[in-house]
């Protein structure tokens, strides 16, 4: 018996955990090569390459967590062997680095980006988690006041989050969450918490800095089409 298949019999391998497990990260992966397959048919003289550089970044640890959760699932790993293997080897030489080098680099402030993607099943049930929650943080106000106060999504997805905080949006009756894509970055600038926004989204969730941590998870069924 080879070390490898010691290593095999100490794994609890052929779960549906690790089944479901290969799908996400199989299915993250594809999206990651989309993402990047988009952008270079688009690239040119004008192209921001910084954000090229973060796509293959992200298409390579797609591919490294897609890899480790095959040998999660069998104990075997069936492609991307030679991505994980350097991405280890990666991280020792960060590890050597940092030891080389002493005290770790002091970070004064991180920003926590997140986007969460729901696809919206049925508006009417969220109006009315939308009021339930407005008449729990006002139990005075009457359910007319409710109605009016809480009269479209926008006000609805406030009020909810007002009394749950923004996670409860998952349990929401309505919702149906897709996926979230969380970022920790060390930003070169600080937000402006005063500046003037139009329409549209705020520039300060477009900040430069160096990604200190990135998690991708997607769940159920696909967004829905926008278009």
């Amino acid at each position: 018996m080879t070390d490898a298949d010691d290593d095999r019999d100490e794994l609890d391998l052929w779960t549906p955990e690790a089944r479901e497990q290969v799908r996400r990260t199989g299915e993250a992966l594809l999206d990651a090569v989309r993402e990047q397959l988009a952008a270079l048919d688009a690239i040119g003289p004008e192209s921001d390459l910084e954000e090229l550089h973060r796509m293959g970044n992200r298409v390579d640890d797609a591919a490294v967590a897609f890899c480790d959760s095959q040998y999660a699932l069998s104990g075997e790993y069936f492609s991307f062997a030679e991505v994980t293997e350097s991405h280890d080897e990666d991280d020792e030489d960060v590890e050597d680095d940092d030891e080389d080098e002493g005290e770790p680099e002091e970070i004064p402030v991180i920003s926590v980006l997140q986007r969460a993607e729901y696809n919206v099943v049925d508006s009417a049930a969220v109006l009315a988690a939308g009021r339930e929650a407005y008449l729990r943080m006002w139990p005075s106000d009457s359910d007319e006041e409710a109605r009016s106060r809480v009269d479209w999504l926008g006000a609805a997805l406030y009020e909810i989050a007002h009394a749950d905080g923004w996670q409860h949006l998952g349990k929401t009756p309505g919702l149906q969450p897709t996926g979230v894509i969380t970022d920790v970055i060390a930003p070169t600038e600080l937000i402006d918490l005063h500046a003037d926004v139009e329409d549209g989204p705020d520039p300060a969730f477009s900040v430069q800095g160096n990604v200190l941590h990135r998690t991708v998870d997607q769940w159920g069924p696909p967004p829905k089409s926008i278009s």
